[in-house]
């Protein structure tokens, strides 16, 4: 039987614990943030990393071990903000003013419009990033678990019967309709921002039909 390849090592060789030294692991992931964004992931490498931030590649080697490491570390940042907007998500406060008023703005929590075209630039790299790097699966399959348990959670609250077991499909349902605006050409973008909110409200609102 052929052994599994080894996977690459993608945790932080250390955490930052001073000031100078956060700012240059945020030169370092900004960097790489925008040359994934100029170049895309294939022609990245740690010297041009480097390069962009200013620092020597030394520097780079004492907090990350490898490329891969810098870009696990820019999507656990994305997804880390991306899921503390979800759990803040105010459902009761929305409920205030009705169903349809609160799957509406639910509909939203993941598009609003001053991080969007931020996410958007994300989103691609994390769904990119995952055919040429199997080390973020796990950072995708947590990702999938945490939108299950926020959509029971949400979703219980708004007064649906559903079982638990069935919200968590919806929730990776909704996840998956979400990814599809990653991808949307900029100049039907207002236009797929609409279709996909009223596709989401859509698929939610079978939960509460039955």
């Amino acid at each position: 039987m052929a052994k599994e390849a080894p996977t690459r090592r993608v945790e932080p060789r250390k955490l930052p614990s001073r000031k100078s030294s956060r700012e240059r692991v945020d030169a370092i992931l900004n960097a790489t943030r925008e040359l994934i964004a100029k170049d895309g992931l294939e022609t990245l490498n740690t010297n041009q990393i480097a390069e962009h931030a200013g620092i020597p590649i030394g520097s780079v080697y004492q907090y990350f071990p490898n490329k891969q490491a810098i870009v696990y570390a820019l999507v656990q940042d994305y997804l880390t903000e991306l899921e503390a907007r979800i759990e803040a998500f105010p459902m009761e406060k929305h409920l205030k003013k009705g169903l349809n008023h609160a799957l509406k703005m639910m509909s939203r929590t993941v598009t609003a419009p001053s991080t969007f075209a931020y996410e958007r630039k994300l989103g691609r790299i994390l769904l990119s990033a995952m055919d040429l790097y199997p080390e973020l699966r796990e950072l995708s399959d947590a990702h999938v678990e945490f939108c299950a348990d926020s959509a029971v959670q949400h979703l219980q609250l708004a007064g649906s019967k559903w079982s638990v077991e069935r919200l968590r499909k919806l929730g990776r349902y909704i996840l998956e309709v979400r990814r599809t605006i990653y991808y949307a050409p900029e100049e039907i973008m207002p236009d797929a921002i609409r279709w996909q909110e009223a596709a989401t409200i859509a698929v939610i609102s079978q939960c509460f039909e039955d």
